[in-house]
């Protein structure tokens, strides 16, 4: 998938028969996706676009590709 707005970020997982660590990170100007510790994708992310997350909300399990098939074995949100 490859959008062009601003704040989106897609990024292929590596498939393992074991279970993964995904980071969904806000960085200073950017967007990160890491597998493992291992960067996925970044994307540029300005100022501006950190004021659109203050009211954002997290669903866990239930994302655009539908139903997670899996488990979550931990999952946090730090404050941005």
């Amino acid at each position: 998938l490859n959008f062009k707005m601003p704040g989106n970020l897609a990024a292929q997982i590596k498939w393992k028969d074991a279970p993964i660590q995904l980071e969904f990170v806000v960085e200073p100007q950017r967007l990160v996706i890491r597998q493992d510790g291992q960067e996925l994708g970044s994307a540029p992310f300005s100022a501006d676009d950190i004021k659109r997350l203050q009211t954002a909300t997290l669903t866990w399990g239930n994302g655009i590709f539908g139903k997670l098939n899996g488990t979550l074995q931990n999952s946090m949100r730090k404050p941005i």
